[in-house]
């Protein structure tokens, strides 16, 4: 028996109430591109009121504005909307927080809104922190040019620097 009928006693979609209306496969891909989730890949969402549990990994992008308890690990970028809490670590291309990480972020760069609070350690190459965000834990940023040098040692050499003498006691 279907719950829709038109004149010809057949099931007519047009005439769902629009809180029931499905959004077509097709109209999903408009409107990620036009949030940007098309750049480099597409754009997963956790929506609001959602609260998932397990691990997210892969080359796309994440948008998070619900909740979520697990590991994080993209080659994309991660948004944390503001309301959404995110409990685990975090690896990514660039993380944007408006919302609650409670987990380390290890992220090329890293962007905290003024309603972004993170509970853990930040490890990026850049970190943009804005006035009114909160943050507990180490910061480590601007390194990852360096240690890369570093590890090859000075220009010209082939071989590792000494290592350092520890005296006998």
């Amino acid at each position: 028996m279907a719950l829709w009928k038109d004149s010809g006693g057949k099931a007519n979609p047009a005439d769902r109430p629009k809180s029931e209306t499905a959004v077509p496969v097709s109209g999903i891909g408009e409107v990620l591109r036009a949030t940007g989730g098309g750049e480099g890949g597409a754009e997963s969402l956790i929506a609001a009121g959602l609260t998932i549990e397990g691990k997210i990994s892969g080359d796309g992008h994440v948008r998070l504005a619900g909740r979520f308890k697990g590991e994080v690990e993209v080659k994309g970028d991660l948004a944390v909307e503001a309301g959404a809490w995110l409990g685990g670590n975090v690896r990514a291309k660039r993380v944007q927080v408006g919302g609650e990480i409670q987990g380390n972020v290890h992220a090329s760069s890293v962007e905290l809104n003024r309603s972004a609070c993170v509970i853990g350690d930040i490890k990026a190459t850049t970190l943009v922190v804005a006035a009114g965000s909160r943050l507990r834990g180490q910061v480590e940023c601007g390194f990852e040019a360096e240690s890369a040098k570093a590890a090859s040692g000075p220009p010209g050499s082939t071989s590792a620097p000494p290592a350092e003498k520890k005296a006998s006691p």
